[in-house]
């Protein structure tokens, strides 16, 4: 017969959090993402208004 083993998941030591910088860090983030999808959407908006004066 089998012995059944506790398996427990090894805890990450407590390590003190700084929130305040974690939450700095992913509004950078939010920005330079911001910034990528306005400039897609620019240079969308050019390639439309150059795609609309080939047909006129």
């Amino acid at each position: 017969m089998t012995e059944q083993t506790e398996q427990s998941t090894p805890r990450p030591a407590a390590v003190p959090v700084d929130f305040t910088a974690v939450l700095a860090a992913m509004q950078d983030q939010i920005d330079d993402l911001t910034s990528v999808v306005e400039a897609h959407a620019r240079r969308l908006d050019e390639l439309d208004g150059q795609a609309k004066a080939r047909k006129v």
